[in-house]
């Protein structure tokens, strides 16, 4: 994330001082305006008033020569509503186009762990299934050969009492 203009290049001790000659003029001229109007009766007063009314104005003019064309452009800058319109739509620009890759990376995450997901249980269904198949033909087998042996038991019994029979 990239700094902003006016956190990458410090401003030098003038435009602080202008600043704040600006901000001081301005301010005891907003003060003198006001105690004009309210002693309008008292002539010394006034003409005192008027003339440290006069007085602030180069002090605001010393301010905005300190502060400088280049510093009063970027203060203009970030005070104007198109600055702010145009920071506001690259920010959206950026959080929707993060938004987007980041979509599309949990998409291909999801796409690839479903897919992983289903070769997993496919091979474990077929090693299931084979081992159920061995299983059977192993049943099978041991029923066949208790089958014979038992066949063979009575064959042998079978024997022996018709040889009982026959010597009767």
């Amino acid at each position: 994330m990239n700094k902003p203009e006016s956190l990458v290049k410090n401003f030098s001790w003038k435009f602080y001082v202008g600043m704040v000659l600006i901000i001081v003029s301005l301010i005891a001229g907003g003060v003198i305006k006001v105690m004009l109007l309210l002693y309008l009766h008292h002539p010394v007063l006034w003409w005192t008033l008027l003339v440290v009314y006069f007085l602030t104005w180069p002090v605001l003019i010393w301010g905005v020569w300190w502060a400088g064309k280049e510093y009063a452009d970027k203060i203009k800058r970030y005070v104007s509503y198109r600055f702010y319109h145009k920071s506001l739509k690259e920010g959206t620009r950026k959080v929707a186009v993060h938004a987007r890759d980041r979509t599309k990376k949990f998409a291909v995450n999801a796409r690839d762990k479903t897919k992983k997901f289903a070769s997993d249980t496919r091979a474990r269904t077929k090693k299931m299934t084979l081992t159920a198949y061995d299983a059977t033909k192993k049943i099978h087998e041991r029923a066949r050969a208790g089958t014979a042996k038992i066949g063979k038991t009575v064959k042998e019994r079978l024997g022996k009492v018709r040889l009982r029979r026959r010597k009767k």
